[in-house]
């Protein structure tokens, strides 16, 4: 038996336990998965809390259990198979497996894959040192420029950046990279610039900033729009001001999003229990919802990854927040 699956089997029977002898075959909620990432990770807690959301409210018919598949690409291919019933994944890669594209492009599109809702991620964030003067990144053309990783996603968010721009930088030198952390050379004056991937706001970022006076630099709107054009599976988003120590202006970049995805044939019940538990109130009316009420340009970002089941389509429109 597989680790995910010998996993699954230990949660289900966990579950059985506790929800006692004394329980009929037909009162029992009717359980469900939800895959998400590494143990402890991002994707993990994300999982982690619409099963806490949804096991939480008095009414609830279904009982949500959350596993840890490690990647987006498990996921999107348990989901596929029936093992899960949904799971978060990044949204590169639910683009790809609902076109084909990529390494999916032998399997060709996959027509069942629904998107439930969508959240911020993994941002493009670039520190500049003090003496780079840099606050747009326009103002880093020629720019000695360091990543987290090298053909990481820092690297390859940043050069949709730059491609959008219409500039051109200088890549810091692989052995450079190698030899030293990205952190000491920005600090140090060896780059002008660093590139990471971040979920906002973060503590060890807002240490490096207050360590180094760095600054954040902010995307123009219209190289943000242009590499949204190229990039259908990517979201803008802003950082607050005073996010960051002396940040003073609001910084405004692009990423990728958690999708929380599921299968066409996810029953329409089963979907209106989890949209009930996500954006409503659940038995503690103190309680907030889990998440806030999505934008219709959200809305629109999330279905051009793949298209809204369409249980949650209705949902939305419902409650008055798409056409």
């Amino acid at each position: 038996m597989s680790r995910s699956l010998t996993a699954r089997a230990i949660l289900f029977a966990c579950a059985l336990i506790f929800a006692g002898p004394a329980a009929s075959q037909e009162d029992a909620p009717k359980q469900f998965v939800v895959g998400g990432g590494t143990p402890f990770g991002y994707y993990f807690g994300l999982a982690g809390a619409v099963c806490a959301a949804l096991n939480g409210r008095n009414d609830a018919k279904f009982r949500c259990l959350n596993v840890a598949n490690g990647d987006s690409a498990t996921n999107l291919r348990e989901v596929d198979e029936g093992l899960i019933d949904f799971a978060f994944v990044q949204s590169d890669w639910l683009y790809r497996a609902s076109r084909g594209k990529g390494r999916y492009r032998s399997a060709g599109p996959n027509n069942e894959l629904r998107s439930i809702l969508s959240v911020p991620a993994e941002m493009l964030t670039i520190l500049a040192h003090p003496n780079a003067g840099a606050k747009a990144i326009t103002q880093l053309a020629g720019r000695r420029i360091g990543y987290n990783a090298p053909n990481s996603y820092s690297y390859l968010l940043m050069r949709a950046a730059v491609e959008a721009a219409r500039i051109d930088v200088l890549d810091s030198a692989p052995e450079l990279e190698a030899n030293a952390n990205i952190s000491s050379q920005i600090c140090r004056g060896r780059i002008d610039a660093m590139v990471t991937v971040e979920r906002h706001p973060s503590a060890s970022l807002a240490g490096l900033i207050g360590q180094c006076a760095l600054t954040l630099v902010s995307l123009d709107q219209p190289v943000i729009n242009q590499a949204l054009t190229e990039r259908p599976d990517l979201t803008p988003f802003r950082i607050k001001t005073g996010s960051y120590p002396g940040i003073e202006t609001d910084i405004d970049t692009f990423g990728l999003m958690a999708v929380l995805v599921t299968q066409s044939s996810a029953s329409v019940p089963l979907i209106e229990a989890v949209m009930k538990a996500l954006f409503e109130r659940g038995s503690n009316e103190a309680s907030a919802p889990l998440f806030k009420a999505p934008s219709s340009d959200e809305l629109k970002r999330t279905e051009d990854v793949a298209p809204l089941h369409s249980a949650a389509e209705a949902y939305f429109r419902q409650m008055g927040w798409t056409q």
